[in-house]
């Protein structure tokens, strides 16, 4: 405890002398500031002026980031416009346009594309009728209800498909096929 007050009473004169300097020169700043009232502010109107057109320059490049970004998202969408309209023009990209429009107009005019359309129906129609009544059945299966609260029971997937194998769902959907084979060409 003795050594900090032989320390202090070192340095006291040193920081008494420095602090009467301060004093001195904040004395002849504010007396300066005093007398030149006019030329101090419009030197701090000066310094907002400019921190303010600081700022509007950064909001300008902000803007100028996000328009730039902008502009390289669309030229990027044109890019892809472009790479796909060389390949539509290119020989292979025509071929695959061709065939791809003869088989919708043969479809169109033969009236398979119908056909095709009512089978893919009415497999979805069956998909949508099998997994409705499997979701009804798990729930009332694995769903305890009591009053208007239903609790969970423990849920089994191997009971959810008890007794359905590959087969079986394959055997249900070929027959329903409007392409089977038949003496080896589609019918």
């Amino acid at each position: 405890k003795m050594s900090f007050t032989n320390i202090g009473a070192a340095v006291a004169p040193i920081i008494t002398d420095l602090s009467n300097k301060i004093a001195v020169i904040v004395g002849r700043i504010s007396n300066w500031i005093k007398e030149n009232r006019g030329l101090v502010r419009m030197v701090l109107i000066v310094a907002a002026s400019l921190v303010a057109a600081g700022g509007a320059f950064v909001a300008f490049g902000y803007a100028m980031i996000f328009v730039s970004k902008a502009i390289a998202v669309i030229r990027t969408g044109f890019s892809v416009i472009k790479t796909a309209l060389m390949f539509l023009m290119s020989p292979i990209g025509m071929i695959i346009t061709s065939v791809t429009a003869l088989t919708g107009i043969f479809l169109y005019f033969t009236g398979y594309g119908s056909q095709l359309l009512n089978w893919f129906g009415s497999c979805f129609n069956t998909l949508k009728q099998d997994a409705t009544g499997l979701i009804i059945t798990a729930g009332s299966q694995y769903f305890v209800q009591i009053g208007n609260i239903k609790f969970p029971q423990q849920l089994q997937s191997a009971q959810v498909l008890k007794g359905v194998r590959h087969g079986d769902l394959m055997g249900m959907l070929a027959p329903a096929s409007p392409f089977r084979r038949s003496k080896n060409r589609f019918v």
